[in-house]
């Protein structure tokens, strides 16, 4: 039972897709949470608010208190009260941020302020974020200031116009890399950023002693390539059939072609653009033979029995016109409901 529980928090899957890769001439974001055990998941809208000096913003009593900012932004939330890091958030500005699991990372003794953060990173990216942009530098200072108590994790934020991947690694480390306006990324449970430029750019961020600290634990020699998946995945988890699976699956579904391997790019072409109904599809799929509904640790089958949300965000130009699609458990018999979170009814 143990061995299921901890495969089901293994099984999240995220699609970020570039605005030009899309139909809809906006960046497409989906993921399936999946979590093991008898769950709940509660849906609320939260007011925007305004905060008296002092305040602060404290998601789990043994974790970090974050001094909050004078106002937050008004954002739907959907929460998992059993479960410190499977929350997902859209707020008034038009930012969603979910997260996976980013399984075994090496094992770093760094130290953290007051228990470090988890799940006060989405949610202070939830109520400050203007701009996915903006989420990553809100998540970064969180991450640099408090450290990440988690050994690994992977936030896929978005907003219409950018879609971002952001890496956090125990301690106060990170990376952030956005997928191309023309391109699609699959993330599974592992770190998917590869090899990063000298410094950062514009569209690939990390700060600026990563190299320094990779090479003082003797995980990188300087000279060689810099990829921060390999440097610090724990070298077990590198490979692993669940995620290689789910990986060559969906990236076949997605860009047209085969995938054989173990390696893939973070991101990649698509066959054709791709619709909110192409990613629901995916969402909900399962590879031909396989059984549904399954939680064999190998297999590459999407729905899967612990997916207990799945969530689709068709961006508008105006936020307040943004299409939520979400489906309960089984995805795949559930079907999507529709619904823009700061206009219409919150589906129950």
């Amino acid at each position: 039972t143990s061995f299921l529980a901890f495969a089901a928090l293994l099984a999240c899957s995220g699609i970020l897709v570039g605005k030009d890769a899309s139909t809809t001439g906006r960046v497409l974001w989906g993921h399936n949470e999946d979590d093991g055990g008898v769950t709940v998941v509660r849906h609320r809208l939260v007011p925007a608010r305004d905060w008296p000096a002092g305040a602060v913003l404290r998601r789990e009593p043994d974790r970090a208190a974050i001094p909050q900012v004078p106002h937050t932004l008004a954002y739907f939330w959907s929460e998992v009260p059993e479960a410190c890091a499977a929350d997902a958030f859209y707020n008034e500005c038009g930012v969603v941020i979910a997260s996976d699991n980013g399984g075994r990372t090496r094992d770093v003794a760094s130290p953290l302020t007051d228990g470090g953060v988890v799940l006060g990173l989405r949610h202070a990216v939830a109520e400050r974020a203007h701009t996915a942009r903006e989420g990553v530098a809100i998540a970064a200072s969180v991450v640099e200031t408090y450290g990440y108590f988690h050994p690994g994790r992977v936030y896929l934020i978005a907003d219409k116009d950018e879609a971002w991947a952001f890496h956090a690694v125990h301690g106060r480390h990170w990376a952030a890399q956005r997928c191309p306006d023309d391109a699609i990324a699959f993330v599974p449970n592992h770190f998917t950023i590869g090899e990063l430029p000298e410094k950062p750019t514009a569209d690939s961020l990390f700060p600026p002693d990563l190299r320094d600290f990779a090479e003082k634990n003797g995980w990188w020699t300087r000279g060689k390539p810099f990829d921060f998946a390999k440097v610090f995945q724990d070298p077990t988890w590198r490979g692993v059939p669940h995620n290689v699976n789910r990986s060559r699956y969906v990236l076949g579904l997605l860009t047209g072609r085969s995938w054989t391997g173990r390696e893939f790019p973070f991101s990649a072409k698509p066959a054709k653009k791709l619709s909110p109904a192409d990613l629901r599809r995916i969402l909900t799929s399962h590879p031909a033979g396989e059984p549904c509904h399954t939680n064999d640790f190998e297999s590459a089958t999407v729905c899967r029995r612990s997916t207990i949300e799945s969530l689709v965000c068709e961006f508008a130009a105006e936020p307040s016109e943004t299409t939520l699609h979400l489906a309960k458990p089984h995805p795949c018999e559930r079907g999507y409901t529709a619904f823009r979170p700061f206009k219409d009814r919150i589906p129950e």
